[in-house]
């Protein structure tokens, strides 16, 4: 079973220089809404000229990162403290909505509890003891809100399957494997297959994603900055030729 720290460390280690490049073009944007492109709209004005539609627009964005920037103490303390502010259970059903993000959590949490029900199994423990075991090791409240009676209902005679199949957030595959498991005898060799499967798939759904940050982060930064250049070159134009340029 694949550890969480890993996929931390791959993650983080694919967006440090995407991060940085980000962080001085933040920066630069800035500095360029909050100092540069006011000036230009200022020497319009003092020219009689109505600034450019695209101008403005670089105008009330500085507007906002102004704001943003005296509310990023107040969001960054929200974040720290949004286990107090929100009940956990609602935060890890709100990250299970998430594309992408959410689908990834979902099936870490699977292969986490197909692998230590098969581990548990495979010590001769009661398959209620073992499933109830397998519930606590999961990571996101929600899902283990939803899989909380299980137990309770296989120490009344239903089996695992059945109890899963009413699980509404689980996917067809992972029920229709654990079935196949059960049925053919062979439930803790096919948990450790389901187990796998879902860790290669979240594993293909992270390596996806973060080959496509970096391009899509550098197009995002080069499409603000060709905003910026644009929004400075065209008040310069519509001075030097007076004309009014919309």
């Amino acid at each position: 079973m694949f550890k969480i720290s890993q996929i931390k460390s791959k993650i983080v280690s694919s967006l440090v220089y995407p991060s940085i490049i980000i962080g001085f073009s933040v920066v630069s944007v800035f500095v360029a809404t909050k100092f540069v492109v006011p000036k230009i709209v200022s020497v319009l004005e003092n020219f009689g000229k109505e600034p450019p539609l695209i101008t403005k627009m670089m105008v009330y964005f500085s507007k906002f990162l102004t704001v943003l920037f005296y509310l990023s103490p107040l969001l960054v303390l929200a974040f720290i403290l949004r286990n107090k502010l929100i009940k956990k259970i609602y935060y890890d059903k709100f990250l299970l909505s998430i594309p992408v993000v959410g689908k990834i959590i979902l099936y870490f949490n699977l292969s986490r509890f197909a692998k230590i029900l098969a581990m548990t199994l495979s010590t001769n423990t009661q398959i209620q003891q073992a499933v109830s075991m397998a519930i606590n090791s999961l990571s996101n409240e929600f899902l283990k809100e939803n899989l909380k009676d299980i137990p309770d209902k296989i120490g009344k005679g239903f089996s695992l399957t059945k109890t899963l199949k009413e699980v509404k957030i689980l996917p067809p595959l992972f029920v229709n494997l654990i079935e196949t498991g059960e049925t053919s005898g062979e439930l803790q060799e096919m948990l450790n297959t389901v187990s796998q499967v879902y860790q290669d798939l979240t594993e293909k759904i992270i390596n996806r994603w973060v080959s496509l940050i970096e391009p899509l982060m550098m197009l995002f930064i080069g499409f603000i900055i060709a905003l910026i250049v644009i929004s400075v070159i065209l008040p310069i134009t519509d001075i030097s030729t007076g004309t009014k340029l919309k």
